[in-house]
């Protein structure tokens, strides 16, 4: 499960860091991994704000379980507790439970 969320300078949720702890339970986010951070401006009517842009991957996930995450580090703060049900197998996927998919998309001029 790939995770990404925008942060400020001097703001909470990985200033400096990109960290995701998860795990099974809200209570117990057992795994923790540090993923990557970029930064970028954004210029608007002379007006430029600088974010970050934060992002790791949990790994080793079992298909259908239920999972906990949150986002930040001990220094700046964390996220609220947030979850996701991982990725079923194909051995998962049958009539009685379809795999259900939702697309979206747009077109920029």
């Amino acid at each position: 499960m790939h995770v990404q969320w925008t942060s400020y300078p001097g703001d909470v949720l990985g200033n400096d860091t990109a960290t995701v702890q998860w795990g099974t339970s809200p209570r117990s986010l057992q795994n923790q991994v540090f993923g990557y951070q970029f930064n970028f401006t954004d210029v608007q009517k002379n007006i430029s704000r600088t974010y970050f842009l934060n992002a790791a991957t949990m790994t080793g996930l079992t298909p259908g379980a239920q999972y906990f995450y949150r986002v930040g580090d001990d220094l700046d703060g964390w996220s609220s507790v947030f979850n996701f049900v991982a990725t079923r197998s194909a051995e998962m996927i049958t009539p009685e439970a379809p795999l259900k998919v939702a697309f979206f998309g747009g077109e920029f001029m």
